[in-house]
């Protein structure tokens, strides 16, 4: 069987998702908190997905002064930062 190119991307959005909201839970923010996100090591994954993260976690790409931690999916290591939002 042949999988889409995209279907393993989508996997690791949804992976990224799932951590990311983990993350959100674990510094105590809400569900309805908006966040500012920066992420690295994703490029492959923000390039076809970004919209759908941002939608998924209540979150803007944007710098921030958030503590940068280290998550793993799969193959890779990213650099994952956040800050609630004031607005």
């Amino acid at each position: 069987t042949n999988l889409p190119d995209a279907l393993p991307a989508e996997g690791q959005a949804r992976e990224l998702i799932h951590t990311l909201q983990q993350l959100r839970k674990d510094a105590g923010l809400e569900f309805t908190d908006t966040i500012l996100l920066d992420i690295t090591g994703a490029d492959a994954i923000l390039g076809s997905f970004k919209e759908m993260i941002e939608r998924e976690t209540k979150s803007t790409f944007a710098k921030n002064d958030g503590t940068k931690q280290e998550v793993s999916l799969e193959n890779c290591k990213l650099t994952v930062q956040f800050a609630k939002s004031s607005k």
